[in-house]
């Protein structure tokens, strides 16, 4: 979540946050909590552990006051505090130091950096763990700052080029093309992925750590995607789909194929261009909890990076690894480096060659996020690169260029960076505050047809997913097959689409902005059902009938004075007459067919 310029969280993110500050303060002494609490001016009352806790948790949550108390904190220690956010708990002193240079143009000693720590820490404003080394409270980025970095600033960012920008629009139809494609051919997968990932390479042998496309080439460039880009994206975007749980990978007699989970995509369908992206995002950033949802593996950063006949390999310093471990341990990069993305101001034009020399001083072996991570050299024409021994111009041009892979892929494909190029190269780089929505490609004419019976036939082509969604307000589906949908006029569809604010103006506007406009039949339909939504008549003396078991609607149909009457039924053991003059006769009709119903006034 991008810290200063966040959107208004919804109530449970803000307990949630408020929960996770509350346990952080557990761990600190009232003496110190009551300390900080004068450094900033509060009042607190109290000597019970909780009250105190409660209050300052109150105090920490107000966004405008701590917006505004953050300004009187001193910059130097506000720079630590975002370095520290930036680069991640674990990170230490030195490290700090090198970003603090690197990115502000401070240069200070490492111990007034621990003190500049320690001055946070009493300001609760870091928490310290033996285990996790510091925690700053998610909740704190709704008012912390962004990070002021002069060093790292590209002077020229309005004479770059930026070529095929790319948009919400084009990411998500991209996305929806490649699930199109799937449900109408189920392509078999060209790696089992368990078998190729579980591989293992000995110590000192050269490894390739590209991987296999999921889906063969030619199969992509049958699906229209015929450049290396087009195909890169794709295949990305595929892996993110996979790790949604949009398609899985089935059995087959012999092989596996590409089966898409269409309850899953209508979800997709449904949701906006902004919810589809922030899932692509979020299946990106996700961690794997268990062996069930291990990721496929059928994508990373290094395929980008490596290039056939001009690197050879990598090499690790464990005697005995599994091939997919630099592959996760290249993911874990893209996390952090999302992180500190994020920690940047927006709408500012970065020097990628900056902010590849500030990571060279703050993390220079880039694969390795630990010590307990297993370490590797890049080997480059017989030449074994440690990272940790490289200079920079050396570091820049094997390592370094991850970093590079990463901007130009990941971090463009889901819009949390626009890279700008000179004679085409990428030199600098800027997170928009707000992602470019872009214009959806239109459904292809005659991809909707409106039948005379409330039938609704819609084309399965992959630009027709906002049809799909706003079909979704009117209408349920009955039956598909791989080239076309059908769908029929729904009441209780349209019903809830008023609930949630539509009208039948704002739906008949959205189909008409998307090529199809409404039927005049099936606008009159919907009009009818919309002036009876909110529309109440209240009856007097009805008859109420209540059962002892359940209520067999076909028996009671039986009975003569009842075949045409208009009954409701709110609960499985009781009916509503509306008409109070059939009470007589329905009671003498009950006994004699041995019912024992009894008359209550």
């Amino acid at each position: 979540m991008p810290p200063g310029n966040v959107s208004p969280p919804v109530i449970s993110d803000l307990e949630r946050w408020q929960a996770e500050l509350r346990q952080l303060l557990e761990g600190v002494t009232i003496q110190v909590m009551r300390q900080s609490a004068r450094q900033w001016g509060w009042t607190l009352k109290g000597t019970a552990k909780s009250e105190v806790i409660g209050q300052m948790v109150t105090y920490l949550s107000d966004t405008p006051r701590m917006a505004a108390a953050i300004q009187t904190v001193p910059e130097e220690e506000l720079s630590v505090l975002g370095w520290l956010i930036a680069l991640g708990s674990t990170t230490g002193s030195k490290q700090l130091q090198a970003a603090l240079a690197e990115g502000n143009g401070i240069r200070i000693s490492q111990k007034a950096v621990d003190a500049h720590l320690q001055s946070l820490a009493a300001r609760c404003l870091i928490f310290t763990s033996e285990y996790f080394g510091y925690r700053i409270p998610e909740l704190y980025r709704l008012w912390l700052p962004n990070l002021a970095t002069p060093k790292l600033l590209y002077p020229a960012g309005d004479q770059l080029q930026q070529p095929n920008p790319l948009t919400v629009a084009g990411v998500v139809q991209m996305a929806r093309r490649l699930l199109s494609a799937l449900t109408a051919e189920r392509p078999p997968a060209t790696v089992i992925s368990k078998q190729v990932s579980r591989q293992t390479t000995a110590k000192g042998v050269l490894f390739d750590p590209r991987r296999p496309s999921l889906v063969a080439p030619e199969i992509l460039a049958s699906w229209g995607l015929a450049t290396p880009d087009e195909q890169q994206m794709a295949r990305f975007l595929l892996e993110q789909l996979a790790n949604g749980r949009l398609y899985l990978l089935s059995p087959q007699p012999g092989s596996l194929v590409l089966a898409p989970q269409e309850p899953a995509i209508d979800q997709w369908d449904m949701a906006s261009m902004a919810e589809r992206l922030r899932r692509l995002r979020r299946a990106y950033l996700a961690t794997p909890s268990n062996e069930e949802e291990q990721r496929l593996f059928s994508w990373s950063e290094w395929d980008r990076v490596f290039t056939p006949g001009i690197d050879d390999g990598l090499t690790s310093s464990h005697y005995w690894v599994s091939s997919e471990v630099v592959v996760r341990q290249v993911q874990v990069l893209g996390m952090w480096l999302s992180n500190l993305l994020v920690g940047l101001s927006a709408d500012t034009w970065y020097s990628v060659e900056g902010f590849c020399r500030l990571i060279y001083h703050v993390r220079r072996d880039l694969p390795a996020a630990s010590a307990h991570m297993p370490r590797w050299s890049w080997v480059i024409q017989g030449e074994e690169l440690d990272p940790q021994q490289l200079p920079f111009d050396r570091w820049r041009q094997s390592f370094g260029r991850l970093v590079e892979a990463w901007l130009t892929g990941p971090a463009s494909w889901l819009l949390w960076a626009q890279v700008g190029y000179e004679a085409g190269r990428p030199v600098a780089f800027r997170r928009p505050s707000t992602p470019p929505a872009g214009e959806v490609e239109p459904a292809p004419p005659g991809s909707l047809l409106f039948m005379a019976d409330g039938a609704i036939g819609l084309n399965n082509d992959w630009r027709v997913s906002e049809l799909r969604r706003l079909l979704h307000l009117i209408s349920v589906e009955v039956a598909r097959d791989t080239r076309t949908t059908v769908l029929r006029l729904d009441a209780g569809a349209f019903r809830q689409a008023l609930y949630a604010g539509q009208t039948l103006a704002t739906v008949d506007e959205a189909f008409r902005a998307a090529g199809f406009p409404l039927p005049p039949e099936t606008a009159e339909t919907l009009q009818l059902w919309q002036s009876r939504v909110g529309r109440y008549q209240l009856y007097e003396q009805m008859t109420v009938v209540e059962f002892g078991e359940d209520v067999l609607i076909e028996e009671l149909r039986a009975i003569s004075r009842l075949s045409n009457a208009e009954f409701y039924q709110p609960a499985a053991r009781c009916l509503i007459f509306p008409d109070p003059q059939i009470a007589s006769g329905l009671i003498e009709e009950l006994r004699r067919r041995g019912y024992t119903p009894q008359v209550l006034p």
